[in-house]
Parts: C-alpha cells; sequence; structure tokens
C-alpha cells in the first residue's frame, strides 16, 4: 500500500523540478505587427474622412467643450472599430498642434496639449516621434486612467488632409497574458517594461548588470543566476524603436 502513496509524491516532485518554458517571443512580435496593422488601417480612415481636421473644427467651436464632440464620438469609434482587430482600451488623435482632439473613453485628455499640460505624458513622446512608424512608447498611466498602459502610434497625413498622430492604447496585462506568469520585461536600459506588479513598471532591475546584452544579441535564450540566485532565461525582441528583454524565472 505504500507504494502507491509514493507514487503521486514522487510524481509531484518531478513536475516541481521541470524546467521552466520561455514564452515564444514570435507571439509577442505577432501582436505588434497586428497592432502596427491596425495604425496603418484606421490612420487611412482618418485621412480619408480628413477627422483630424473636422475634429479640431469642432472642439474650436465649442471653445474647448465637449458638446459638439460628444455627438460625433460614438460613430468615429465604430469606424476606427471597424478596421481594427485588437482589443484596444483607447484610440487617441493629436492634430499638428498637438491638442487632443478625441479619445474613445478617457474625457480627461480630450482638450489638453501634449506640449503644454500633458507635456510630461507618454503623449507627448508620441508627438516627439510621430515620424517613427509604428513608435512604441513606454507603460504609464495616463490622466484618468488607473491601469497602466502602452501606445502605439504614427504619424496621419495626407494630400488634403490636416496632419495628425493617431494611437493605439494597448493593457500592460494584454502583454503580460502573452508572455506569462512567470515572465516580465525589461527595456534595454535595465527598467521593467512590463510586469505584473505595476508597482516595478519604469523602476531598474536589479539583475541587469548581470546580463551580457553582447551575447545576448548572438542567442536565441540566454541563461542567468536572477538577483534571488535562481536560474532566468532571457530573449530578446526588436521591434521599431523597442529593444526589449524578456525575462522567465
Amino acid at each position: 500500500m505504500k507504494l502507491y502513496y509514493l507514487i503521486p509524491v514522487m510524481f509531484l516532485f518531478s513536475c516541481a523540478t521541470l524546467p521552466v518554458s520561455p514564452p515564444d517571443v514570435g507571439l509577442l512580435r505577432q501582436f505588434l505587427e497586428r497592432c502596427a496593422s491596425d495604425l496603418e488601417k484606421a490612420k487611412r480612415v482618418i485621412a480619408e474622412r480628413d477627422l483630424v481636421k473636422n475634429l479640431t473644427h469642432l472642439q474650436r467651436m465649442d471653445n474647448g467643450g465637449k458638446k459638439y464632440y460628444l455627438l460625433e464620438r460614438e460613430n468615429i469609434t465604430a469606424l476606427i472599430r471597424s478596421v481594427t482587430e485588437g482589443a484596444y482600451s483607447d484610440f487617441i488623435i493629436i492634430n499638428k498642434n498637438g491638442t487632443v482632439v478625441y479619445s474613445m473613453r478617457n474625457n480627461d485628455l480630450f482638450a489638453g496639449n501634449v506640449i503644454t499640460n500633458l507635456k510630461y505624458t507618454v503623449l507627448n513622446a508620441c508627438y516627439e516621434n510621430r515620424a517613427t512608424n509604428p513608435y512604441i512608447g513606454r507603460a504609464s498611466r495616463l490622466p484618468g486612467d488607473e491601469s497602466y498602459t502602452i501606445p502605439v502610434s504614427g504619424k496621419v497625413s495626407g494630400a488634403d488632409t490636416m496632419p495628425g498622430i493617431f494611437i493605439l492604447i494597448v493593457e500592460v496585462s494584454t502583454i503580460k497574458d502573452i508572455i506569462g506568469k512567470r515572465s516580465f520585461i525589461v527595456d534595454s536600459g535595465g527598467d521593467y517594461a512590463v510586469a505584473g506588479d505595476y508597482l516595478k513598471i519604469n523602476t531598474r532591475f536589479k539583475g541587469f548588470e548581470k546580463i551580457d546584452l553582447a551575447a545576448l544579441s548572438g542567442k536565441a535564450l540566454f541563461r542567468i543566476t536572477g538577483p534571488s540566485g535562481g536560474t532566468e532565461w532571457c530573449q530578446t525582441l526588436r521591434y521599431s524603436n523597442l529593444n526589449w528583454i524578456i525575462i522567465t524565472k
């Protein structure tokens, strides 16, 4: 009878000591590529309908208020959703002067300006890096938001349209779901870019100095000893302006 008790114990022990399987970085790349595709499709519609100019006109008509804008927001949201595949938490349009003329849901951003009162938000970085397509910003909490998000942005332009910036807002939790519970992401400067504990985001990863970046650049996987002494696996993902290191405990 003792053998029957021993077998499940041995099975559990063997499972506990199995090596951790690092996430498939290709899935994360595919997600970012889909975001870039959605960005292009939405930018095309925005340019065709000259939405930057029309929304700027509505915003000026109401002296920065929301009366006319709110009447159009639902239709614009439906239009953008019809050409995008991802489940984004927000869409944002900024005109050439840096004014937010549309947000799908964040009223705290509307009529704010990324050059003045929104200067210290990630939206300013999207505006400053509008020549990069797509530009993927750092994780942050935007005014009015409780969760951390990442912007994916690009310049809207056309022959006879007012130029602007269109931004897809991605929840950090979406990225975390792709890489799994045992993984997190560090940027090239050594700060947490994506983590389950939001308090760690944009703070220093203590094990960064142990990562041989030169060796990692030439390998699919690289093993390090983490801050707590355990083995951690590192992988790199380079996409547009991103240079991420995915670490799995």
